[in-house]
């Protein structure tokens, strides 16, 4: 079982099963022809602290954000790994398989991410980056699109189609298609980021 108290969870799914990220905690698999009563599982081939994750059902692979190092098992705020194409349980990079990371430069960590239309999103505390599959060799490749519009939060994002809005800590913005992101005008400008 997973540790309920914790502030913010991740889900998403893998076909029929249901991934779970715990801020600051591994990744769980709760799997239905189990029985609702069994417990998630800890997939504990994949890093045991992340701050955030997603599945890009595209590509069937398993992203985490802000998570441990392969090389020392340290845990890096601005580390991106993902795992193996069509196993989440494979985060090893290996000349056969599509696991691998990549350690973001704009910011001090990051905050969420986010898979939309043909691409994952990851927000720092300073920035915006889109990740975009590109294959073998290096399967993702990344790309900052907006400096100064950091997610104030986890959770300070929404969906709707393709177009993506969330709250910085100075603006709120928004993000349509393949765009860079805009400032959305707020009437209420004063109220909001004066108080926070």
């Amino acid at each position: 079982q997973f540790d309920l108290d914790v502030e913010f969870v991740d889900l998403d799914n893998w076909g029929e099963f249901l991934i779970i990220i715990p801020q600051g905690g591994p990744v769980f698999v709760w799997m239905p022809n189990d029985g609702p009563l069994v417990p998630a599982e800890n997939v504990l081939t994949a890093p045991q602290a992340n701050t955030s994750g997603f599945v890009s059902t595209q590509q069937q692979i398993l992203v985490l954000c802000g998570t441990e190092s392969l090389t020392d098992g340290l845990f890096d705020p601005m580390l991106v790994r993902w795992s193996d194409a069509g196993d989440y349980t494979q985060f090893i990079p290996l000349i056969e398989n599509q696991a691998g990371g990549y350690r973001l430069q704009l910011g001090s960590e990051i905050i969420a991410g986010l898979p939309v239309a043909g691409r994952g999103l990851v927000w720092t505390d300073l920035g915006l980056y889109a990740m975009q599959y590109e294959g073998l060799p290096l399967v993702w490749g990344f790309q900052p699109i907006g400096v100064n519009c950091g997610l104030v939060g986890p959770k300070a994002m929404a969906v709707r189609g393709e177009t993506v809005v969330w709250m910085s800590s100075q603006q709120f913005y928004v993000l349509t298609g393949g765009g860079s992101p805009q400032v959305i005008p707020c009437s209420i400008w004063d109220l909001v980021f004066k108080n926070i």
